[in-house]
């Protein structure tokens, strides 16, 4: 092996983890990596760094520097760097192009109106008993806008399958028979709709869950007050002796975690046949509005009280794990990185439309007129800056960040503001990242030296 002429690439960064024997993290934001070094590795890494030419003399440094040139942390020149870097942006313009323009995600908002008076609803002061619902005059537009470039559609709320909304889904099913749907819906009125969605191609309908009966239906409650839990699973059993497919959503505190993993382990069993084959499915998340050390907390237990037999964790729908590449390389099997040109979907190729003429590009951003993309009716109009047109070589500060291709430049709902800009980055995002990854490093090594 020749070692002269090589040096650390500048992407990467090394974080103590904390008093475990001194170890501290190792990341290349390139490639994902994710390692471990102890206090002696780590000095030797510092010391590389400043270094133009690594020349390891020792049995040890000579093993270092093998696995850091086996993970891509060994580079010619700061200009051979320079063109990894300029070639992963070349690809992610190329796709993020692509998919801007011929793939389309489009979430059809029906109503912002809502049966449930959930607290932690994100569209809380737009779901009331009165509204509007999306007419066809609407859905017209929306298929004249999208014609030939229709990835998938999803029916979304509000609540979309209300009585009164039965008639402009068939509409929209008549418009479009040959498309792929997704429904997230609160459960509550399924049983009625099932016999119309099974005349179309359903992927997946998304149902929340938070626990069991008492803990659902203290959060998950009808606006008249009545519980939920009973009727909504019973639900969830005809659907799936029906042939749809079920994503149960679980929505954790520190107060239910336990229970919605033990929820999820007793439909597993109830359900064996449609788990086996895929046709239920679920998705654990924390209550976004939660502080993020407990989010953390949440998502340690979630996924070391998930079996391991299960194989790889990633499998489980586990949300900090699609969203945190380092952490998804720490925590499983290496697989390939897809870098991020953008945070998510919602500044690429997501358009909701909604019962008022406007589009958003983020569900969670509904009803929250600073955060349109634009109109569509009755008139189409595209803002020049949205979350459409932001991605890290939009943002001027994410350009520069050796953090870009792990980060995406951060959540962009979260700094939507008035007439500022939207190009900018959301750090926090990459801190947060950061603070679970040691948090769960720390975790796992605390692990290994409890069973030594």
């Amino acid at each position: 092996m020749g070692y002269l002429y090589m040096k650390l690439i500048r992407h990467m960064f090394v974080r103590e983890i904390g008093n475990i024997n001194n170890q501290h993290i190792i990341a290349n934001t390139l490639n994902a990596f994710v390692g471990v070094l102890y206090e002696e590795e780590k000095n030797i890494v510092l010391r590389w760094m400043k270094e133009d030419n690594i020349e390891p003399k020792s049995d040890k440094e000579k093993d270092l520097y093998k696995l850091l040139d086996e993970n891509k942390f060994l580079v010619e020149s700061d200009a051979a760097e320079e063109e990894i870097v300029e070639s992963m942006l070349a690809s992610g313009r190329a796709y993020h192009t692509k998919r801007a323009k011929e793939s389309h995600r489009l979430i059809l908002a029906l109503t912002y109106m809502c049966n449930f008076a959930c607290p932690y609803c994100f569209e809380k002061e737009n779901c009331s008993e009165k509204g509007n619902v999306i007419t066809k005059e609407q859905i017209d537009r929306v298929f004249e806008l999208n014609q030939g470039n229709i990835e998938n559609i999803e029916l979304f709320g509000g609540e979309p399958l209300l009585p009164f909304t039965k008639d402009i889904i068939e509409y929209i099913f008549e418009k479009a028979p040959n498309e792929t749907y997704n429904v997230t819906t609160n459960g509550y009125y399924l049983d009625e709709f099932i016999p119309l969605l099974k005349t179309v191609k359903v992927s997946r309908i998304s149902i929340t869950l938070d626990g069991k009966a008492e803990n659902h239906n203290k959060t998950r409650k009808l606006k008249s007050g009545g519980g939920t839990y009973d009727k909504i699973v019973k639900n969830i059993e005809t659907a799936l002796e029906s042939g749809l497919t079920i994503n149960i959503r679980m929505n954790l505190t520190m107060e239910n975690k336990d229970e919605g993993i033990a929820l999820r382990e007793e439909f597993k069993k109830k359900f064996a046949d449609y788990y086996a084959n895929h046709k239920l499915l679920f998705d654990l998340q924390t209550v976004f509005q939660q502080d993020e050390s407990v989010k953390t907390q949440i998502y340690m237990e979630t996924l070391y009280n998930i079996p391991k037999k299960e194989g790889n964790i990633v499998a489980n729908n586990i949300a900090i794990l699609s969203g945190y590449p380092l952490i998804r390389n720490l925590m499983t099997a290496k697989d390939n990185f897809s870098p991020k040109y953008c945070t998510c979907d919602s500044e690429e190729s997501m358009y909701i439309y909604d019962a008022y003429g406007d589009m958003y590009s983020c569900p969670v951003a509904l009803g929250n007129k600073n955060a349109t993309i634009g109109t569509y009716y009755p008139e189409y109009s595209l803002k020049k800056e949205s979350m459409l047109n932001r991605n890290i070589e939009s943002v001027p500060e994410c350009r520069a960040c050796i953090n870009k291709f792990i980060c995406g430049g951060g959540c962009a709902n979260q700094i939507v503001k008035g007439d500022e800009t939207i190009l900018k980055p959301n750090c926090s995002y990459m801190n947060t990242q950061m603070d679970h990854l040691i948090e769960f490093a720390r975790r796992e090594l605390n692990k290994q030296c409890q069973a030594t």
